[in-house]
């Protein structure tokens, strides 16, 4: 073993509290299993190193099954919004602890899809993605905000845009 590498793995093993040898077996271990499952070590270092500069240009970044979300339907976007809502307002006693919490959880929920900013509402977009995609997450969207915000007690004006909604709160 090269006496770079050994000095890599001393340094590794003692920041977890492991010993040289059991370390060196955890990984070649793992990237064994990797290997026989068809994925190469070195495609998984170029996609954690891709990652990590998508992430330092981007900030945080989810990988999502787009399937998993594409095939759902409105009445679950529905179901969720109005189960989070009940909740939600059991931890808001003023309208202003309730918008704040229902934008959070909005907030939350699509950004991992999408954009989601502040103006004079929400805007929540998704402009990255095929027009077809866009479309059903926006009626996922709009499902959602208006089931979360119903369960809340509050009232919302929720508008389509081209690739997204925007959403107002309004006043009681």
């Amino acid at each position: 073993m090269e006496s770079g590498v050994y000095n890599r793995l001393v340094e590794a093993a003692k920041k977890r509290n492991m010993s040289v040898y059991k370390y060196t077996n955890e990984l070649v271990s793992r990237a064994l299993d990797l290997e026989e499952s068809g994925i190469s070590l070195e495609s998984v270092r170029s996609y954690a190193l891709l990652l990590e500069s998508l992430s330092k240009y981007k900030g945080r970044i989810a990988v999502l099954p787009f399937d998993a979300v594409l095939n759902t339907e409105v009445p679950h976007w529905e179901g969720l919004g109005r189960g989070l809502g009940l909740l939600l307002r059991q931890m808001g006693k003023t309208k202003e602890e309730l918008v704040s919490l229902a934008a959070s959880a909005i907030k939350f929920l699509f950004q991992f899809m999408g954009e989601v900013s502040y103006g004079d509402g929400m805007s929540i977009s998704f402009p990255f993605l095929h027009v077809e995609m866009q479309k059903r997450l926006v009626q996922f969207a709009k499902a959602f905000v208006i089931a979360l915000s119903s369960s809340m007690g509050l009232e919302v004006e929720v508008r389509e845009e081209e690739s997204g909604l925007e959403v107002k709160f309004k006043a009681p």
